[in-house]
Formats: C-alpha cells, sequence, structure tokens
C-alpha cells in the first residue's frame, strides 16, 4: 500500500510539473513574439514590452 502512495506522488508531481512548465512556456513564447525574452524585475531603464506569467517577471526587450 506505501508503494502505491509513493507512485501516485511521484505521478502527481510529475504531471504538475508538465503543466507549470507547458505554462511558463506559453508567456515566454508569446513575449518571443513581440520581440522580447522574460526576465525577473524588470528595471525602469529598460523598455518593458508587457508581462510574463508571474508578476515580478516582465518581458523586457533583447540585448544585443
Amino acid at each position: 500500500m506505501r508503494i502505491n502512495i509513493i507512485f501516485f506522488l511521484v505521478l502527481f508531481f510529475s504531471l504538475a510539473a508538465m503543466r507549470v512548465d507547458a505554462y511558463f512556456g506559453e508567456a515566454n513564447d508569446d513575449c518571443k513574439k513581440i520581440g522580447g525574452r522574460c526576465g525577473f524585475i524588470c528595471s525602469i531603464h529598460e523598455d518593458e514590452l508587457g508581462t510574463c506569467t508571474l508578476a515580478p517577471m516582465c518581458c523586457r526587450r533583447k540585448f544585443g
């Protein structure tokens, strides 16, 4: 019985991780379409193009 619970937890967290990765990937793709990249805590000196998935992340202009 204990093995079943452990197996279920591993499966559950694996699926949860895949969904989170897909969610963040979509936001990154949307940001890349407008010529930016997702980064944490944009500075006021950078050109902010839009927002990404999480509040402290923003879509900012690529350098170089």
